[in-house]
């Protein structure tokens, strides 16, 4: 045994052959999320057993960089621990609250954001220890839970416009590690801001930012527990797109309850259009001498949607689908008066469930002064599940004959680049 004076020396450590070791415990190590961190305020509380620190003043100070860079998370995140709470952490930070605690209390960071939970390890330097020659790493580890928002509901994923004009779509965000705001005053007051968060990429002026998420009500919001909220959304019969849009949704740390920065929602809502184009030997251009032949098609075909079933049903259609053919000329003896509105029902075909094909009859009468270019919008009747008229993606257009001959045979020459088209 040594003796009592010996025992009040520090070098006692080393001379007995006992390693020295150093508990962990602080605000900052338990039960703590990256929105906690965001605040500042968290402390971190080295405690050394069978060593001090080394002496207050200028020693200790000058080892207070070095105890910060101890603090290592096994995360690699370009906004995590290691790059924003430990690489911009200031020394007057770290404090020697005893010859053998010391107490780092953490500065506020809002750029500090995790997606996945990290864990912190300390390591003590040997330099800033009195007696040790190795560094000590401190027990235990600490772990940082990432807040998260996770989106579900029918809503969610791969969707077709048609699904958000009818309406009654869920979209349910989950919180991990954090809460939403208290039910009552406090979260009726984040309601829009939740509603705000589902915007699309895109800006069609009939697209979901305008039609979905503008016109959305607060009482679709839902604090259905602490953790989930859902939003049902309400029909939105203007809705209608020319492309696919993306929402990717994002949460404001005014919702939650410790967050500080806003929270990007992992999934997303993909909406594809309906749509429908034109092909056909009439498509997409013709001259006047083969509208007055006949026998050129027309080959209307749907993506995202069907044709309504075979039989009555479609064939109750087929007027109507040749009236959504329109020449945006209006001439006596056009395409409007000679072809669109003397064609028989019977030259409407449903080929399939996404195709109708029309076959033109002659026109003898049909004469024109000028081009005419025809758009054709199909009913919404004519169609399984739009709810509004669809206008196709393609158009075509009609030149006159050449001045030089009428022939059908030079006409079809010139859709093939043999000669030049005179419009």
């Amino acid at each position: 045994m040594y003796p009592a004076a010996v025992l009040d020396h520090e070098w006692y450590y080393y001379a007995s052959g006992v390693a020295a070791s150093c508990a962990l415990s602080g605000t900052a190590t338990t039960g703590v999320n990256d929105g906690i961190l965001n605040a500042g305020g968290k402390t971190v509380v080295l405690e050394l057993t069978d060593d001090t620190w080394v002496a207050a003043g200028a020693a200790f100070n000058a080892q207070r960089q070095n105890i910060i860079d101890g603090m290592t998370s096994a995360g690699s995140g370009g906004a995590g621990w290691n790059v924003e709470i430990r690489d911009k952490e200031v020394v007057t930070a770290v404090v020697r609250t005893s010859n053998t605690v010391c107490t780092i209390t953490l500065t506020a960071n809002p750029q500090y954001g995790i997606a996945t939970s990290e864990s912190v390890t300390v390591t003590v330097p040997a330099s800033a220890l009195t007696t040790s020659g190795d560094a000590v790493v401190a027990s235990p580890a600490f772990q940082i839970n990432a807040v998260t928002v996770a989106l579900s509901g029918t809503g969610e994923g791969e969707q077709v416009e048609q699904s958000f004009r009818d309406g009654s779509k869920t979209l349910i965000l989950t919180v991990t590690n954090d809460t939403w705001l208290d039910a009552g005053a406090a979260f009726n007051a984040t309601r829009q801001t939740i509603i705000n968060g589902f915007t699309a990429n895109e800006g069609e002026a009939a697209g979901w930012n305008a039609e979905v998420r503008n016109n959305e009500v607060v009482g679709a919001v839902v604090r259905t527990s602490a953790t989930v909220v859902t939003v049902t959304l309400s029909a939105a019969a203007s809705y209608q797109i020319t492309a696919s849009e993306r929402v990717n949704p994002f949460v404001l740390a005014s919702a939650l309850t410790d967050a500080q920065v806003t929270k990007s929602v992992s999934n997303s809502i993909r909406v594809a259009p309906i749509e429908a184009t034109l092909s056909g030997t009439l498509s997409p251009t013709s001259l006047e001498s083969e509208i007055v032949d006949g026998g050129q098609t027309l080959i209307g075909t749907l993506d995202n949607d069907t044709w309504v079933a075979s039989g009555a049903t479609f064939n109750a259609q087929r007027q109507a689908i040749l009236n959504g053919l329109t020449s945006a000329q209006s001439e006596a003896a056009g395409w409007n008066a000679e072809v669109r509105d003397k064609m028989a029902v019977g030259t409407v075909v449903r080929t399939n469930s996404v195709t109708v094909t029309i076959t033109l009859t002659a026109a003898a009468a049909y004469s024109i002064s000028t081009g005419e270019a025809i758009t054709w919008t199909i009913p919404a009747a004519a169609l399984t599940t739009s709810g509004v008229a669809l206008p196709a993606s393609t158009t075509f257009t009609i030149g006159l004959n050449p001045a030089a001959t009428g022939t059908k045979d030079f006409g079809r020459k010139l859709r093939h680049g043999r000669q030049r088209t005179l419009l």
